[in-house]
C-alpha cells in the first residue's frame, strides 16, 4: 500500500500501558505499531490529560511514518477511566480527530473495547480482572450493565488488589498471633519487610492497587504449596468474580461470557475453573469464549466497522 491509502487507527490507553495499531482501511495490512507507559490510569486522568496523551500518539505516528499524512478514515480509542473521569468527551473526541486528521473518531471506555475484543463484537458479558475487576454486559442496543470496577477501597472484589490486600491482612493476623501461622506471613515479610513498616509503605502511595496486585504471585505460590489461608483467599476471589459477572448477565443480555485480564494467567484450577463452575450453575446454556481477544483487538474491530459504514455503540457514558 502507498502512504496515500487511507488508514484506520486503534488505541488502547489503559492503566497498564498504551498501545496503538495503524492498518490499511482497505487491506488490513499493519502500517505502524506504538507502545508506551500508561497515561490515563484511574489516578489522575482528566480531559486535558487524555487529549494530550492521544494527540501525543498522533505526533509519534506521524514521526514513524516519516511525517507523511495518509488520510485516516477512523480512529478508535479505548480509555481507562473514560466513563467516570472524562467530563467533556465530545471536546476530547474532536481534538483527537483533528490531531489524527480523522474523518471519524470514537472514544470509549476500555470496558467497551475489551468487550468488543473478547466477544468479537457480539452481545454478552465480559469480566476484566487484573489489578481491578469490572464486568460489562450488553445486548449492544438497549441493555448496558456495568458491575463493579469501583476501585480497591469501595469495590474491585476478587481483583488482584483485593487478593493482595486480603493476603496482607491474613499475614498481619498471623504475625500478630491472631491467626494460625501461614506461608503468607513469610512471603509478605520477604517482600515488604517488618510488619511495622507496612502502613508507611502502602498508605501514602497513589499506586497502592498496583503494589497490592504485585503480591498475587506470592499468594498463588502459597496456595499451590498447600497453604490453606492462601487457598481460601483465592476461593473467595473466585466467588466475588463469579458474582460480578453473573450480575452483568441481566435482562436482555445473553449468557455468553468471556474472562479476560492478567489475573486469569494463574493456573486455571485456582480461579478460572471455579468462576466458570459457579456461573454454569446459575446460567444454564452458558456459552464461553475460549480465546478472547484484547481491548486493542476490540478497538480495531470497531474502527473497521466505522470504515465500512457499519453502526458502532456510542452510548453515554461509555462511548461517544
Amino acid at each position: 500500500m502507498s502512504m496515500s491509502d487511507p488508514l484506520i487507527v486503534a488505541i488502547d490507553l489503559g492503566g497498564s500501558g498504551t498501545r496503538l495499531l495503524a492498518e490499511g482501511a482497505a487491506d488490513g495490512r499493519t502500517v505502524a505499531r506504538l507502545s508506551g507507559p500508561p497515561r490515563a490510569a484511574s489516578t489522575g486522568a482528566s480531559d486535558d490529560a487524555v487529549a494530550d496523551a492521544l494527540t501525543h500518539l498522533a505526533t509519534r505516528l506521524a514521526e514513524q511514518l516519516d511525517q507523511q499524512r495518509p488520510p485516516v478514515v477512523a480512529v478508535v480509542a479505548g480509555i481507562a477511566g473514560f466513563s467516570s473521569l472524562v467530563k467533556d468527551p465530545v471536546w476530547v473526541r474532536d481534538r483527537v480527530a483533528g490531531a489524527f486528521g480523522a474523518r471519524d473518531a470514537l472514544l470509549a471506555s476500555d470496558m467497551v473495547t475489551a468487550h468488543a475484543g473478547a466477544l468479537g463484537g457480539r452481545p454478552g458479558a465480559v469480566l476484566a480482572a487484573g489489578t481491578g475487576a469490572v464486568a460489562l454486559g450488553t445486548d449492544l442496543a438497549r441493555a448496558w450493565r456495568r458491575v463493579d470496577g469501583w476501585g480497591h477501597l469501595i469495590g474491585d472484589l476478587g481483583s488482584g488488589a483485593w487478593i493482595g490486600m486480603e493476603a496482607l491482612r491474613e499475614a498481619a493476623r498471623a504475625l500478630d498471633g491472631r491467626a494460625a501461622p501461614t506461608a503468607l506471613a513469610d512471603a509478605a515479610t520477604a517482600r515488604f519487610g517488618d510488619l511495622a513498616s507496612w502502613p508507611a509503605q502502602l498508605y501514602p502511595r497513589a499506586d497502592r492497587p498496583r503494589v497490592l496486585g504485585e503480591f498475587v504471585p506470592d499468594v498463588v505460590a502459597a496456595a499451590e504449596g498447600g497453604d490453606e489461608a492462601a487457598a481460601e483467599i483465592l476461593r473467595r476471589a473466585a466467588g466475588h468474580l463469579a458474582n460480578t459477572l453473573s450480575a452483568a448477565i441481566g435482562e436482555g443480555v445473553p449468557p455468553r461470557v468471556a474472562l479476560t485480564g492478567g489475573l486469569f494467567g494463574m493456573p486455571d484450577a485456582l480461579l478460572r475453573e471455579p468462576v466458570l463452575a459457579a456461573l454454569r450453575r446459575r446460567h444454564p446454556g452458558l456459552e464461553i469464549a475460549d480465546d478472547p481477544g484484547s481491548p486493542l483487538d476490540g478497538a480495531v474491530l470497531l474502527a473497521r466497522r466505522i470504515a465500512a459504514g457499519e453502526p458502532v455503540p456510542r452510548v453515554a457514558p461509555y462511548a461517544c
